[in-house]
């Protein structure tokens, strides 16, 4: 989901981040998070995963991905609630994934990414459970609130062979 640029909006920044060193820790989240394969812990696994979020992003803005100069990136807050941005809109209540692209010292703000994920549990008791409808009033109320791209994003958890599903997620998360 989205709208088609129609305008060029940028803002300087007055200071970047600073960029974290090979191995540093970037997030910090409790055990059982991780060991319920928590929502949270799921998104936060998908975006530290950097091929995997590149070609996501990739799939949501091609046209500006693949001409993205030199010096540019995307800064990917998760968990921002929706009342930092607004006191209008209240649903939803947060927004999952904000991702705000820049160049060199300017932030892209005509191209900002809000998304909304859903972890769908995969089983074999519940085959016939589609998660098509998962999300989509949330990513209605992204829409709404004015952001130029909205995404859905469904994570698909699978259950591992002998019941070791959070060992390969926490093996991720310190990848």
């Amino acid at each position: 989901m989205g709208g088609q640029n129609q305008f060029r909006m940028r803002h300087r920044t007055r200071m970047r981040p600073p960029r974290p060193r090979a191995g540093q820790a970037g997030f910090f989240l409790p055990r059982t998070l991780i060991e319920d394969r928590h929502e949270l812990a799921l998104t936060i696994s998908f975006i530290t995963k950097r091929r995997a979020f590149g070609y996501a992003y990739a799939g949501i803005q091609p046209d500006y991905f693949f001409s993205m100069p030199q010096d540019s990136g995307v800064y990917v807050c998760p968990v921002v609630p929706t009342e930092i941005l607004t006191s209008e809109i209240r649903y939803p209540g947060d927004i999952d994934l904000l991702i705000v692209p820049y160049e060199m010292d300017e932030l892209v703000l005509d191209r900002v990414v809000a998304v909304e994920i859903k972890a769908v549990r995969a089983s074999f008791a519940n085959q016939g459970k589609s998660p098509n409808g998962f999300g989509v009033s949330q990513a209605s109320g992204l829409l709404q609130m004015g952001f130029p791209y909205v995404a859905l994003a469904h994570l698909i958890v699978i259950p591992c062979p002998g019941g070791r599903d959070s060992e390969s997620l926490s093996k991720s998360a310190a990848d």
